[in-house]
């Protein structure tokens, strides 16, 4: 598959394959951004859950922030807007949006406009964030898709 098909050329067995084939394209120096993004930050999230409420510690924003500006457009400005949150703000509104989340998953919007009154966090971004506290369902959308 070519990244350059049209999604409509692209059949789900060709879809899997690449998939498969993910980290062989993921450079050295992101693995360690990877590997937060794909497995601890959601496995931390899934260990809060199980103990009562998911949330993110504003290192872990801060981490999913980097990975998205490395892997998109780049936005020197945003990094610093996220750093300006407060470490309790950072985890009372993800808290919340994950238990909006978490009582309701139809509530989805609602969950990503609750991570968006952080500074630096729009739609996209709370996607992020929202996709790893349920990645095999919640979907991320990156700022590019827009374009």
């Amino acid at each position: 598959m070519k990244p350059s098909q049209a999604a409509d050329q692209i059949s789900l067995d060709g879809l899997k394959a690449q998939l498969e084939l993910y980290d062989r394209y993921i450079p050295e120096k992101l693995q360690s951004l990877e590997e937060k993004r794909l497995k601890t930050i959601p496995a931390a999230l899934e260990r809060r859950r199980r103990d009562g409420d998911a949330f993110l510690e504003k290192e872990e924003v801060q981490d999913l922030v980097e990975w998205k500006l490395k892997h998109g457009t780049y936005r020197p400005k945003l990094a610093s807007l996220v750093a300006s949150n407060s470490a309790s703000t950072i985890r009372c509104t993800t808290t919340t949006a994950f238990r909006i989340y978490a009582a309701n998953p139809d509530e989805y919007a609602t969950a990503l406009t609750t991570l968006a009154t952080l500074r630096g966090v729009g739609p996209a971004t709370a996607s992020l964030l929202l996709a790893c506290g349920d990645p095999a369902v919640v979907p991320f959308f990156s700022d590019e898709l827009f374009r």
